[in-house]
């Protein structure tokens, strides 16, 4: 299965600041078969389904890769938990333990991918520092503790993955 992990920066980054096929050891992507780099056209293809909820950021309207982030994403955690509840519902009924293989994979999926983005990461630079790849749950952390409402964030390189 092929994904991607997207550059995300709160200043504009020259493209040879851009992550790429070799920017990442093999410990800081461990479910990742091999990466690839991705030309222009490809990105811009990528970017018109960009995974981060419509809802939270914004993209700016002059066709630029600048995100605004419009909406504080501790109210994501209400949803989040209650399909997590939904879950050990299901698990807690009568004949959940028949379907317990299933309760748990669902269970690791909504953990890990709070913005039901599957299997995208996202590494961030902020203050000329790069983070390494966050999943989605991981990324809402790190925004609620580093991003105002208002505040901008740069796509810059994306690289495609297959895991």
């Amino acid at each position: 299965m092929h994904n991607f992990i997207y550059q995300l920066s709160d200043q504009p980054l020259e493209k040879q600041d851009w992550i790429n096929q070799e920017t990442f050891t093999p410990e800081q992507l461990d479910c990742a078969d091999y990466l690839m780099d991705i030309d222009a056209e490809e990105r811009r293809r990528i970017l018109q389904h960009f995974p981060l909820p419509k809802r939270y950021f914004s993209r700016a309207e002059d066709g630029s890769d600048r995100l605004t982030y419009t909406t504080d994403l501790r109210e994501e955690k209400n949803d989040w938990v209650r399909r997590i509840r939904l879950v050990l519902h299901q698990l807690e009924d009568e004949d959940g333990y028949k379907h317990a293989d299933g309760y748990i994979t669902s269970m690791r999926r909504i953990m890990f991918d709070m913005l039901d983005c599957w299997g995208d990461y996202f590494v961030v630079n902020k203050d000329g520092r790069i983070s390494c790849p966050l999943n989605s749950t991981e990324f809402v952390i790190w925004a609620t503790e580093n991003l105002k409402v208002g505040d901008t964030l740069h796509i810059c390189g994306v690289v495609d993955y297959h895991w």
